[in-house]
């Protein structure tokens, strides 16, 4: 079954293209391609030299070749890069052992969302709370709504207490806020002691 074309040529005289030169239009390219495809046979025959065939499986013959490094960084590069990172990592851990733990604060599971999000930033406010704040207008009583729980401050005790995993999903927890809530100090003041 012929496939039909996609988008048509017009009548073209096929001697006339040289598929040596660069093409000249989008239109020239493809009237190349049309002829080179043409002039392609139907049927690729190939000349095997039977003495190099075996039964053997070809993976236990493969030598494997060494791999080009010409990009690669030098050994005493890769080995400067290992010990700055060791160093760092003995840094941090020197510096983590400073801070103990703040006594009554229970990290939640690294995966809960809704608990990192209330241990961070509090409770949600009502919106016309917070309007009303903003203005000056009215207490929190007149509306009928509890003032809201602030969250913890990032502070350094808290912040070099988390361990790697709860570091990754706090930032992954804080970015989805954002994307929720928008802005606020308190938000911005966590991702930026997190980072």
């Amino acid at each position: 079954m012929e496939q039909e074309a996609f988008l048509d040529l017009d009548e073209f005289n096929e001697s006339e293209i040289n598929l040596d030169e660069p093409p000249r239009s989008a239109i020239h390219y493809l009237q190349q391609v049309a002829v080179s495809r043409k002039r392609c046979p139907q049927v690729v025959k190939a000349s095997l030299d039977p003495s190099l065939l075996s039964n053997k499986p070809s993976s236990s013959e493969f030598n494997k070749q060494e791999l080009s490094t010409v990009n690669a960084p030098t050994r005493e590069w890769a080995y400067a890069k290992c010990d700055e990172f060791s160093w760092n990592r003995t840094l941090l851990q020197a510096r983590r052992a400073k801070y103990e733990k703040p006594a009554g604060v229970v990290f939640p599971g690294w995966a809960d969302y809704g608990r990192w999000r209330l241990f961070c930033l509090g409770e949600k406010e009502d919106e016309s709370v917070r309007m009303n704040k903003e203005s000056g207008e009215g207490t929190n009583e007149q509306c009928n709504v509890k003032p809201s729980k602030y969250g913890h401050m990032p502070t350094p005790a808290i912040v070099m207490n988390l361990s790697e995993n709860e570091v990754n999903s706090l930032i992954q927890h804080l970015v989805q806020v954002f994307l929720e809530e928008g802005y606020s100090k308190q938000l911005f003041l966590w991702l930026y002691s997190v980072l």
